[in-house]
């Protein structure tokens, strides 16, 4: 039999240096975030590698399940170092831009990102988290991002249900 599918929509966020919650605010969508998890950490050693951090820095770590138009779209894991965002941990950042509160609260300003694209797919706790009734392959989106004067001041891994979307990425020369 035939079948109408939604068209997919375009998603930039991949591609800018805006959040993933302004692009969403400028295309005139509802983004809706979930904080499972907000703490002040030592960071992994993935982490600390990726923000040039020392042995004794820390982290906020933040790990977010993420709405568009009700529609659950992804799950975060992000590290931002203290030293940069003091307190963040204790910000409530429920259905709240993070970029934004880094540039209001911290002045800090993403330049530049960059980010690594493949594919992977849910364990049993990822599926519940995303609702999803059988496994389907998620895009697995790790991004540093960095002021204008180099600096590393977040490190994420989103694992991003793209049923519905597709990632959008403008190059020039």
């Amino acid at each position: 039999g035939a079948f109408i599918s939604t068209p997919k929509r375009d998603e930039d966020f991949i591609s800018m240096v805006l959040g993933f919650s302004d692009e969403m605010a400028i295309k005139g969508r509802v983004v809706k975030t979930q904080i499972l998890h907000q703490s002040q950490r030592a960071p992994d050693e993935k982490e600390a590698v990726a923000l040039g951090l020392q042995n004794n820095s820390e982290v906020t770590s933040l790990r977010r399940l993420r709405s568009v138009d009700g529609n659950i779209r992804l799950l975060v894991s992000t590290a931002i170092p203290t030293d940069v965002a003091p307190e963040l941990h204790k910000i409530r950042l429920e259905d709240k831009s993070l970029y934004e509160v880094l540039r209001r609260q911290y002045g800090l300003h993403v330049a530049r990102a960059e980010r690594w694209i493949d594919a992977a797919l849910p364990d049993a706790e990822t599926m519940e988290l995303l609702q999803l009734e059988v496994p389907e392959p998620l895009l697995r989106i790790e991004s540093v991002a960095f002021t204008k004067d180099g600096r590393a001041v977040e490190h994420y891994v989103a694992l991003h249900r793209c049923q519905n979307t597709r990632l959008h990425v403008r190059t020039q020369a």
